[in-house]
């Protein structure tokens, strides 16, 4: 191994190196901190996938007579491609749950009023339970929000009422629990009046854009309510000002790191500019300074990154077994938010470390010693 190389010197200075690399790890706790963020997002986008499969109608006020809603679902119910399921005009609410950053957020609510409907509905969504077991003002949970449900959690058979929740409006008993992630509290009311005013509707081979314009063109100017925003568009305005304060900590915190790491590499630069002096005296050009620096900084940088990933995924790891699973919670390994975090505050540290540092090593001379 050659003296110039950049693995001489890190070989010959395993301490140095190690400091440098935990310092750069430090840069791969904000991917964690972005995993934290999306943890409220991570428990809605397991609800959207099921819900984003329909659009929900209602009749408006306006409609007295709801002729404009007898002739929408009539038209509905005579395209092969669509699928009706009828709802209940009453209002239900949704039990509130955790997420692993702290915030209490409230569940999605759909009510079923035909049990072949309802069976129907989640063979769509892909939920596996046996129906016979949900009788009328009968629920049915993931298992994941069945433990976080109201912080205290609920398991089947449980009755739960308005002291439960103030979601409720009378006693209702959890009669399946079904192994999944999601946030969706679906209620079966067969006993509620059908004719209510409010269906979903499922589009055959359809996405929810594609579906979304069938029903408006078939709604036309009637007087019919369609909420046709998906469920991540709905969490999105919901989740837009976790997403800008997490931005203006990634520079804030970006720019705190690189001035800490800068100012540690300056003094143990410090005491290398003779060796550097040394370089230029003999004939090593201007680049190939920088390039060894540039080398040096890298390795060191990609050993911290590894070591700090490793950490995050076991950190990560255990929180979710003794923490937050048994509690209805979820931290995400990786995330969208956790990786732009790591890589901006880690490119805000190596950028202009590599830049100032080569700049000043160029500029020894040895004869100055």
């Amino acid at each position: 191994m050659k003296p110039f190389s950049a693995f001489y010197y890190i070989k010959q200075n395993k301490a140095r190196a190690c400091t440098a690399a935990i310092m750069f790890a430090l840069c791969m706790m904000l991917m964690m901190g972005g995993n934290f963020i999306m943890s409220t997002m991570w428990a809605f986008d397991q609800s959207a996938g099921k819900l984003d499969q329909f659009i929900t109608a209602m009749v408006l006020s306006t409609d007295e007579k709801r002729q404009d809603w007898k002739a929408f679902l009539s038209e509905v119910d005579a395209d092969p491609d669509l699928q009706i399921f009828h709802g209940s005009g009453y209002g239900h609410g949704s039990m509130e749950y955790g997420t692993a950053l702290g915030v209490t957020a409230s569940g999605n609510g759909m009510v079923f009023t035909v049990r072949e409907e309802m069976e129907e509905a989640f063979r769509i969504m892909g939920i596996d339970i046996d129906t016979s077991k949900v009788q009328d003002h009968g629920l049915v949970l993931s298992s994941m929000y069945a433990k976080g449900a109201e912080g205290v959690g609920v398991s089947e058979g449980d009755v739960v009422d308005p002291s439960f929740s103030s979601a409720f409006d009378t006693e209702y008993t959890v009669d399946a629990i079904y192994e999944g992630n999601d946030n969706i509290q679906f209620y079966f009311i067969p006993s509620e009046v059908q004719a209510s005013g409010r269906v979903y509707i499922h589009g055959k081979n359809m996405d929810h854009e594609q579906l979304k314009q069938r029903l408006l063109e078939i709604r036309g100017d009637g007087k019919i309510a369609l909420y046709t925003k998906t469920a991540k568009e709905n969490f999105e305005e919901f989740f837009s000002i976790f997403r800008i304060i997490f931005y203006v900590s990634i520079l804030l915190i970006g720019v705190i790191l690189s001035v800490t790491i800068s100012s540690w590499f300056t003094g143990h630069f410090m005491k290398r500019t003779y060796e550097f002096g040394v370089y230029r005296a003999v004939g090593r050009s201007r680049k190939e300074v920088r390039r060894k620096i540039a080398a040096e900084i890298l390795i060191q940088d990609l050993i911290g990154i590894i070591a700090g990933l490793a950490i995050v995924l076991l950190s990560t790891f255990l929180l979710n077994e003794l923490a937050f699973v048994p509690k209805g919670k979820y931290l995400p390994y990786v995330s969208d938010m956790g990786i732009l975090g790591a890589v901006v505050s880690n490119l805000l540290a190596v950028i202009p470390l590599i830049f100032f540092k080569s700049r000043a090593m160029n500029r020894a001379d040895v004869t100055e010693f």
